[in-house]
């Protein structure tokens, strides 16, 4: 397979509006109405991948940069369960790997033994030009709690912890860990 970006789907108002409304049930109408650049978005042209970046960004100054992570986290978990709820493991992990592709966030992700990796994210010429890494900004966290919502479904994860970005494959690499002993406090 041959990655360009004519393979990744362009972000739908159909997929954000699914993140909105769960960040809507954690936080609430009034503190979802404060993020201006939701109301000001244009919704006769598609949502870009920088206004999905300054939603994290906006959510960030609401909520602090450990209350936005934590909320991304969540719903891109809760989104990964619903996806693949119910699904046998083969078709699970199909979902997995073509999704993010699918909503307009990523390329693939890739699964090896104890590693999953998001490959080609839209968010990291955006991240890169503002000065940051990756997973350093909220939007990050969504595809991170993605992946965890996913993998508990397939395989019973735990949950996933980002290791490095591999700048030349265009890639984020994450440690699955499958239980909670595998947890290292100090580190995540």
């Amino acid at each position: 397979m041959t990655e360009s970006d004519e393979d990744i789907q362009q972000l739908s108002w159909q997929v954000l509006d699914i993140i909105l409304d769960k960040l809507r049930g954690l936080i609430g109408e009034r503190a979802i109405g404060l993020l201006h650049t939701v109301q000001d978005a244009d919704r006769t042209q598609p949502p870009s991948p920088r206004l999905v970046y300054d939603i994290g960004n906006e959510l960030e100054e609401v909520v602090g940069k450990k209350g936005a992570f934590a909320l991304l986290r969540v719903i891109g978990r809760e989104i990964g369960v619903m996806f693949t709820e119910g699904k046998d493991t083969k078709i699970a992990t199909e979902i997995l790997t073509v999704t993010l592709r699918n909503l307009g966030f990523a390329y693939e992700i890739k699964l090896e033994d104890k590693d999953a990796y998001i490959c080609h994210c839209v968010f990291y010429d955006i991240l890169n030009a503002d000065g940051h890494g990756p997973i350093e900004k909220p939007v990050c966290w969504t595809g991170w709690g993605f992946i965890e919502g996913c993998l508990s479904n397939i395989n019973g994860a735990h949950h996933i912890k980002w290791m490095e970005r591999d700048i030349d494959a265009k890639a984020c690499r994450f440690d699955v860990r499958l239980s909670a002993n595998e947890w290292e406090w100090e580190d995540d």
